[in-house]
């Protein structure tokens, strides 16, 4: 595998990503099942795990994350059964295979649970805490004009991934810019664990996506619901050319003599 020199354990760009004769890889990586997908999962994950599903020297496994559903959503478990069936629906309309791929549902394996509830001992409180990541989310929530409480599973959630990561004895985990500070965790815990143990779980490597985040047809770095500024992979031709039609543009340039510019030009970015 080419590595970047200043984070060996970072692998930008799926182009960098190479597999030695002979060596087989197990990866996992994970989607939590809360709305449907996406053009921004299918540009930033889903091309890149079908790259990587018909490698034969790549065990995938892809695990739809439902526990890491309910810190925010767990006034909604009688719609997750759906939001379950809904993602590997998606899945497998980009291609990916559960004959070729393992198809995960955390919480119809035990053992995710419990090997969660053993790495809680290995990671401090203020460890925890320090997560940047988890720090940004729980402003997120705090700032939310709504009676959320941060619970205990939330800030344990990088813990649950950790988990997630070791179970398959994953070698590379498909991941955003800002999941990185995660898979670190991740790496800190298993070397604690092989130490004391004397076990041989892999070390895992981050794999960023050559792009790491698709802006919203509004221009905006988020997707909303309420906003409706997204295209789903199971809109319609209609919803597509309605969705493409209310793409942020240009607004200084009104006539076709103005002078434009391409700065945040959606559909500039989205052709790119």
């Amino acid at each position: 595998m080419l590595e970047n020199n200043n984070t060996p354990h970072v692998i930008r760009g799926i182009q960098n990503f190479e597999v030695k004769p002979g060596q087989t890889l197990n990866v996992l990586t994970w989607a939590r099942p809360s709305w449907r997908l996406h053009l921004g999962h299918y540009v930033w994950a889903l091309k890149n795990w079908k790259i990587m599903q018909d490698n034969p020297n790549i065990k995938c496994n892809f695990l739809i994350a439902d526990y890491q559903v309910l810190w925010d959503h767990l006034w909604e478990t009688d719609k997750m059964r759906n939001a379950v069936v809904d993602m590997v629906i998606d899945w497998m309309a980009v291609g990916l295979d559960p004959k070729k791929s393992n198809f995960v549902v955390q919480s119809y394996v035990p053992e995710f649970a419990e090997l969660f509830n053993y790495l809680t001992m290995f990671v401090p409180y203020t460890t925890a805490l320090n997560n940047p990541t988890l720090k940004d989310e729980m402003k997120k929530l705090e700032s939310k004009e709504t009676n959320n409480v941060i619970s205990l599973g939330f800030i344990n959630y990088p813990v649950s991934q950790v988990a997630d990561i070791m179970l398959p004895m994953s070698h590379i985990v498909p991941v955003w810019d800002d999941q990185i500070p995660h898979i670190e965790l991740a790496r800190k815990v298993i070397k604690k664990v092989n130490t004391m143990y004397d076990t041989k779980f892999p070390l895992p490597k981050a794999l960023i996506s050559e792009v790491s985040r698709l802006v919203w047809i509004d221009g905006n770095d988020k997707m909303s619901k309420s906003l409706g500024n997204t295209i789903y992979l199971t809109s319609s031709y209609e919803d597509i050319k309605k969705q493409v039609n209310k793409m942020y543009t240009d607004p200084n340039k009104i006539s076709i003599t103005d002078k434009g510019s391409i700065e945040k030009h959606v559909p500039f970015m989205y052709l790119d």
